[in-house]
């Protein structure tokens, strides 16, 4: 990452909405090419009436064009995600979980969508873990509500199983 942008910061810093919707600062190797090309809730402001809309999609169509040659290899298979162990042993996160959503989406959420900060986020989750990047809100919604009713240390592990096969395809995560 240093190479492709020697003067940019190897992390990248967030804030998220996590357990009980409190928010922290979720860690990340940076993956796109320079800070500037980097999306922020500061500022955004999505015009929703009433809560998150089913078939709202959170990544842009041209976010891949904006990764930098490191970038897309690291985003392809999840390693952007490894400076979040910092996040679980920080007690923010944990593995397994719904992933952390940004406060300026969080804040639109229904009682329903409310339900999925019931649980600690996580690196992973069930979503992810059934098409990583390729659903919407509503899909992803449906996956983390799921998870939050029927936790248990065998979903978690079947869970790890099924990300661990999907981060080794790189299927569905650019």
């Amino acid at each position: 990452m240093k190479i492709d942008s020697p003067k940019e910061p190897i992390l990248f810093k967030q804030i998220r909405t996590g357990y009980l919707n409190q928010p922290f600062t979720i860690y990340k190797f940076r993956s796109m090419r320079s800070l500037g090309a980097v999306k922020t809730d500061n500022g955004t402001h999505y015009n929703w009436v009433g809560e998150v809309p089913d078939d709202f999609v959170f990544k842009s169509s041209n976010e891949a064009t904006k990764l930098s040659k490191i970038g897309y290899f690291v985003r392809k298979f999840s390693l952007d995600e490894l400076p979040q162990l910092w996040n679980v042993l920080k007690g923010d996160m944990s593995f397994i979980g719904p992933r952390p959503e940004i406060p300026a989406i969080t804040k639109h959420y229904s009682t329903n969508q409310m339900a999925r900060l019931l649980t600690k986020p996580g690196i992973s989750g069930w979503a992810q873990a059934n098409g990583r990047s390729e659903m919407n809100h509503g899909q992803k919604i449906e996956f983390d509500l799921y998870y939050v009713e029927n936790c248990s240390l065998r979903l978690d592990l079947f869970i790890l199983l099924l990300t661990i096969k999907c981060v080794l395809s790189g299927k569905g995560s650019v």
